[in-house]
């Protein structure tokens, strides 16, 4: 949420999250316990960021998965945007190995990952991203359109319970 007129954030991202939660907290008051709904948050930056910047994105993240509050509403990080235009996971693969150093250094709550990949087959790095994806140990795959050409992946997707998310229409975009 930015200030009107204006590219400055009117709220820092633990801000946002507990205005979600006061206005979950205000919706669920008012309805019977069996109607209650929850959320959960996805951390997701721009596939275009260049790595260094995405050092301080996971470490942020991080830190909201391990705010004693905030921690149950933040599940994990993922990047998002076009796969083919945009940097590969294995771009930031000197990013991943941070943040997992950084959490086993400091016994912080696992990174869990919900990348976005597979998103077409057109080309070889949307096939690239979905072995990255798996071999980064992602609990969901966003997309996997391109998951069906691989029968060993999916085979490995299967076995790890790595969940697909599947969106055709947003694949025809």
């Amino acid at each position: 949420i930015r200030v009107p007129g204006s590219g400055i954030l009117k709220y820092n991202n633990s801000e946002l999250i507990n205005i979600w939660v006061e206005i979950l907290n205000d919706f669920n008051s008012k309805i019977e316990p069996e109607r209650q709904i929850s959320m959960r948050f996805i951390y997701s930056a721009l596939r275009s960021l260049p790595l260094q910047q995405l050092y301080s994105i996971l470490i942020d993240a991080t830190k909201l998965m391990n705010d004693p509050v905030l921690g149950k509403y933040v599940v994990g990080f993922d990047v998002v945007d076009e796969e083919d235009r945009y940097n590969s996971l294995l771009y930031y693969l000197p990013a991943w190995m941070f943040i997992e150093e950084y959490i086993q250094s400091n016994n912080l709550v696992p990174m869990r990952y919900y990348f976005h990949a597979g998103e077409t087959a057109w080309n070889k790095q949307d096939t690239e991203n979905l072995y990255d994806a798996v071999l980064l140990n992602t609990t969901r795959i966003g997309h996997g359109f391109a998951l069906h050409n691989y029968p060993v992946l999916m085979q490995m997707v299967k076995e790890r319970d790595i969940a697909i998310e599947l969106n055709p229409i947003s694949n025809q975009m």
